[in-house]
């Protein structure tokens, strides 16, 4: 197992491509790299809990009466 004092290229690569991790889209090669790279599968957590934050940061807004589109 990698640790972060230990990245290897496609620790590298997760990182370039993490918007690709996370919908999915990313090459095969990444996700088996993820499974056995501690530092890369913590990544993908903390990256998948921001964005669910950020998705629901905004749940509650409403816009003005008024406001131009």
């Amino acid at each position: 197992m990698s640790t972060i004092s230990d990245k290897t290229g496609l620790c590298l690569q997760v990182e370039d491509h993490l918007a690709d991790v996370l919908d999915g889209s990313a090459d095969a090669a990444l996700y088996e790299h993820i499974a056995d790279c501690d530092a890369c599968r913590d990544l993908r957590y903390d990256a998948e809990r921001a964005a669910g934050v950020v998705k629901s940061a905004s749940a509650d807004f409403r816009a003005p009466a008024g406001f131009a589109e």
